[in-house]
C-alpha cells in the first residue's frame, strides 16, 4: 500500500509544482523533481543549464517517493524525476545482471538493468572509510584491499578515545553499515538475501543465509557496543546526521574516522577547511578481505510524462555526461555510470574504478519494495535504528537485540 502524503508534504509539493507550473505554456521546459538540496541541487541545475534547456528543476527532498506514489493533484506530478532509491520505480534492479558488461555508459545499464524504468544518472561507492591522517588503523591494510574486520575492531577497542562517528539519525547510514558487513562476511549470501527480500526466492531463507545474517549482526553489535567508541555515545550518534558525522571527524576532530561513500568528499572540502588536507581514504573493512565486494548505489532518472522522455534520454546520454564532467565530477560527489570518465578528485581516483569492477553488489535497502522498504523511520531503516539503539544502551533491550533484528530481516528466530 502506498505511503500516504502527510498534510505538510502535500502543501510543500503543491507549492513546488505550482512554481513549476508558472512556466506551463507549450514552449516551456519540462518540470523535474530531484531529491537534492543545497550544493547538490545547484550542481544539477548547472548540468541542466549546460544542456541548454529550460527545464524547471525543484527539490522534493525526502518526499520524492511520496510524490510518485500519491500525487496530490495531477499538476503535482513532474515530467521527470531523479530518485535515489530504485525501489521507488517498482521492480528495482533486474534479477539477472548480464555476465558480459560492455564498455562505456551502457556497461552500468547492462550490469544493473532497471527493467525499462528510467536511466542511470549517477552512481556511488559506499564501501569507504574516511579518516584523519594521524589515524593508524589502516597502516597495515594491503593496497586496494580492505583491512581485516577483527583488526579494525581491535583498534577501535584499544584506541582509548572515540574513534568512530556515525550519522545514525539518518537510517540509511545504518543500512549501509549492515550491508557492508554482510558483504564482508559472505557476498554470495548477500545476493541470496536480496533475492529473498525482493520475493524472487521460493520458500524461507536457507540455514546458511540465517547464519550469515546473524554473524553480520553479531559483528556490528561487538563493534557498536564498545564503550566510548562514539563521541558522546550512542544517544548522540542517534541525533547526528550524515553531514554532521563528517564534520565530527574533519572539522571538530571529535572522532578519527567515518564510514561514508564517495559523496562525503564535497562535505569535507566545503566545510572543513584544512580538514580536506588531512582526509585519507580506505576500503570498508571485511571479514575476508580477499572476497569482499564493493557496495554500490545509484540515482536513476525516470520520465513521468511524455515531455520528460527526451529530457531523461539527453541527461543520461553522452551530452548529459559531458556536462557532468565539466561541472560536477571534478568537485566530487558524483561518479559517472561511464567507466571511461576522467577528471575525478585525486583522492577518489583509485577508488572510482572499483564500482565498475567484477566484485560489486547493489545497495539492498534501495531495491526493496515490500515490508522492509522505505525510509524516514520505516522498513530496514527502522529495524537497524532500533538495533543500534539497543546495543549502544540508549534503550533497554526487549530480549536479544541480535535475535530481534534477525527475525525482522529474515523472519526466523526471535
Amino acid at each position: 500500500m502506498p505511503d500516504p502524503l502527510t498534510r505538510r508534504q502535500a502543501v510543500v509539493l503543491l507549492g513546488l509544482s505550482a512554481a513549476a507550473g508558472l512556466t506551463g505554456c507549450s514552449t516551456a521546459g519540462v518540470s523535474v523533481a530531484v531529491p537534492w538540496s543545497g550544493w547538490e541541487l545547484a550542481r544539477f541545475r548547472e548540468v541542466v543549464r549546460e544542456l541548454g534547456g529550460d527545464a524547471v528543476v525543484f527539490s522534493a527532498g525526502d518526499s520524492i517517493e511520496a510524490l510518485l506514489k500519491n500525487p496530490v493533484a495531477p499538476s503535482a506530478r513532474p515530467d521527470a524525476v531523479v530518485v535515489p532509491r530504485v525501489g521507488a520505480l517498482g521492480g528495482g534492479i533486474g534479477a539477472s545482471p548480464a555476465p558480459q558488461v560492455p564498455p562505456g555508459p551502457a556497461g552500468w545499464r547492462t550490469r544493473f538493468p532497471l527493467g525499462g524504468r528510467g536511466e542511470w544518472f549517477k552512481v556511488a561507492h559506499k564501501s569507504l572509510v574516511w579518516y584523519r591522517q594521524e589515524c593508524t588503523a589502516f597502516r597495515e591494510a594491503a593496497p586496494d584491499l580492505p583491512l581485516p574486520w577483527d583488526a579494525w575492531r581491535r583498534y577501535c577497542a584499544t584506541a582509548g578515545r572515540p574513534v568512530l562517528s556515525v550519522g545514525a539519525a539518518d537510517g540509511w547510514v545504518l543500512t549501509d553499515w549492515f550491508e557492508n558487513v554482510l558483504l564482508g562476511v559472505d557476498p554470495e549470501v548477500y545476493g541470496e538475501l536480496t533475492a529473498y527480500l525482493k520475493g524472487r526466492q521460493d520458500g524461507p531463507p536457507g540455514t546458511r543465509t540465517v547464519a550469515v545474517v546473524t554473524e553480520a549482526l553479531e559483528r556490528l553489535k561487538a563493534l557498536w557496543e564498545i564503550d566510548g567508541v562514539f563521541p558522546g555515545g550512542g544517544r548522540r550518534a542517534l541525533q547526528t546526521s550524515f553531514h554532521e558525522s563528517i564534520l565530527d571527524v574533519f572539522y571538530y576532530g571529535h572522532a578519527q574516522m567515518v564510514a561514508a561513500g564517495d559523496f562525503a568528499y564535497p562535505v569535507i572540502t566545503r566545510f572543513c577547511g584544512k580538514g580536506a588536507d588531512i582526509a585519507r581514504l580506505a576500503r570498508f573493512p571485511a571479514v575476508d578481505p580477499g572476497k569482499a565486494h564493493i557496495l554500490v548505489a545509484g540515482d536513476a532518472a525516470d520520465p513521468q510524462a511524455a515531455p520528460g522522455t527526451d529530457f531523461v534520454r539527453e541527461l543520461c546520454g553522452e551530452r548529459g555526461q559531458d556536462a557532468v564532467r565539466r561541472t560536477w565530477l571534478p568537485e566530487g560527489g558524483f561518479i559517472s555510470p561511464d567507466p571511461l570518465a576522467e577528471g575525478y578528485p585525486d583522492v577518489l581516483t583509485r577508488y572510482v574504478g572499483q564500482v565498475h569492477g567484477d566484485k560489486v553488489a547493489f545497495d539492498l535497502s534501495d531495491q526493496l519494495t515490500g515490508r522492509l522498504s522505505g525510509g524516514n523511520g520505516r522498513g530496514l531503516w527502522r529495524v537497524l535504528t532500533r538495533f543500534f539503539s539497543e546495543v549502544t544502551g540508549v534503550t533497554s533491550r526487549d530480549g536479544d537485540a541480535v535475535a530481534t533484528a534477525r527475525a525482522a530481516i529474515v523472519g526466523v528466530g526471535r
